[in-house]
């Protein structure tokens, strides 16, 4: 197992995309590559015209996958909001890869998951999708129920911020709408990280009484009482960062005994009604929910990334891909390139691509979700044996 990248900010999008090509030529034929991954960034979209009979021609028996990006990532580089490439090709001996597209509409025909492999293999699933045309809470829910278990990693589309302006490829196909992804199974290993950059504050509660996305009371409180309470005993920089922002996190398994980092799915308090002293959160709030506040800020996100991928040193990945939220880089640190720092210099310098997304996918507490202000990684190696 073999990988190589490579980015560039050449602003002609055909010279960008022979400066990444080249760049990794020098490091494996072209007859070795079974997977080639491409971002692009702030490039005009016809760019996309020819770009996938480009990476054809360059490597003829892989398979190739990519979307248009607010900015790419690459090669200890994050490249925001200009123009951008990001590539990463792959030699996979022993892994089938199977690719697949799903329009909304396919989504509404039954059983749309029995074209996949099955999950006796486990396969590992890469996703690329567009925002303004798929459903992407019940592509996860459809996979829940037909791959229960089986990680998908990836994310949203970022370049264009209304329909038609977003690009996915997949297999040499320009399309603009729906999903694309890739099943992967055999002689790989894949480790997913979900760093969601928050941290809790008070402790966990239990909801008596909500439904939808409202939150009325916990443990027969009103949900502001106990928010209100929680801020009281916070230190006062701690209670700072409630000025900026307000979270909840949602344990995935409510019955395992201590609950910390990456067991809860977190969710924005997004409205507050002072009669009734009910919150309003960006997710599910059912009765019997057990929930966490949380607060994020840069040093928190730092924190939180570093202690996942801590753990993950000198343990042999051959490459990455990541998936940072719009709402990372240099809106949420001082300086640029934050995210695959912190992967380098805690994992090491790996091979890398990956984007920023409007909404990044991937596992908690064994289930996938769409999060936000999030960075997924998914760290690729042969299996151990």
């Amino acid at each position: 197992m073999q990988f190589a990248s490579a980015t560039s900010s050449l602003s002609d999008g055909p010279d960008a995309i022979r400066d990444v090509l080249d760049q990794v030529g020098s490091h494996m034929g072209a007859d070795r590559v079974d997977l080639a991954v491409v971002f692009t960034s702030n490039h005009d979209l016809d760019l996309w015209n020819d770009l996938g009979g480009r990476l054809r021609a360059a490597f003829p028996s892989a398979v190739t996958i990519g979307c248009t990006a607010e900015g790419c990532i690459g090669d200890g580089r994050e490249l925001e909001r200009q123009s951008s490439v990001s590539l990463m090709i792959a030699s996979l001996p022993g892994v089938e890869t199977h690719p697949f597209h799903l329009s909304q509409d396919g989504i509404e025909e039954s059983e749309w998951t029995k074209d996949l492999p099955g999950s006796d293999v486990k396969p590992v699933y890469i996703a690329l999708g567009e925002p303004f045309s798929i459903d992407m809470r019940r592509v996860l829910a459809d996979l829940e129920v037909s791959h229960s278990g089986q990680p998908v990693l990836g994310g949203m589309a970022s370049a264009g911020h209304r329909p038609g302006h977003n690009r996915l490829l997949l297999d040499g196909v320009v399309h603009e709408e729906g999903l694309v992804g890739l099943a992967l199974h055999g002689d790989l290993e894949v480790t997913a990280v979900v760093s969601q950059g928050c941290r809790p504050i008070g402790r966990p509660y239990v909801v008596t009484q909500g439904e939808a996305n409202i939150i009325r009371r916990m443990r027969n409180r009103s949900a502001m009482d106990v928010l209100q309470e929680v801020a009281t005993g916070l230190p006062s920089e701690d209670q700072d960062l409630l000025k900026h922002g307000i979270f909840i996190g949602r344990a995935i398994d409510e019955y395992k005994r201590s609950l910390g980092r990456g067991d809860f799915l977190i969710n924005a308090v997004v409205d507050a009604d002072k009669d009734s002293g009910a919150l309003a959160i960006a997710g599910e709030a059912k009765t019997g929910t057990t929930v966490q506040f949380h607060v994020r800020d840069a040093a928190s996100a730092d924190e939180d990334l570093r202690e996942m991928l801590g753990p993950l040193a000198d343990d042999g990945y051959a490459g990455a891909l990541l998936f940072s939220c719009n709402g990372r880089g240099t809106r949420m640190w001082d300086a640029p390139g934050h995210d695959v720092g912190v992967l380098h210099q805690t994992v090491g310098a790996l091979p890398v691509a990956g984007c920023f997304c409007a909404g990044e996918i991937g596992p908690i507490g064994g289930r996938n979700f769409i999060h936000g202000y999030t960075a997924v990684l998914c760290l690729f190696r042969s299996p151990r044996s």
